[in-house]
């Protein structure tokens, strides 16, 4: 069993992965969510991903934030962008045409 301080060191470990994950969905830090029960997660074993996806996902949406259709659109933005780097830029096919 972990002492209290390295316990006390993995749960802030622990904690720092739902901090990225929620900051880089919504620019947001958990301090600013409802209060959710992250120490009890993190005793019982739950993953940071799975307890992100499950409880943190839950309090965003009941807050407004589209996580969903926030990763269709950067999905859509990285497939346009990428096809954008593989045509012609607008100047040579303007040049072509004529």
């Amino acid at each position: 069993m972990a002492s209290g301080k390295q316990s006390d060191t993995q749960f802030r470990i622990w904690m720092s992965s739902i901090q990225r994950q929620v900051h880089e969905a919504t620019g947001l830090t958990a301090s600013e969510l409802p209060e959710l029960e992250y120490r009890k997660a993190f005793d019982t074993g739950v993953m940071p991903e799975k307890f992100f996806e499950h409880s943190v996902r839950d309090e965003l949406d009941k807050m407004g934030f589209a996580l969903e259709l926030h990763g269709l659109i950067d999905h859509a933005a990285c497939e346009y962008l990428m096809a954008a780097e593989t045509e012609e830029p607008y100047g040579e096919e303007l040049d072509e045409a004529a």
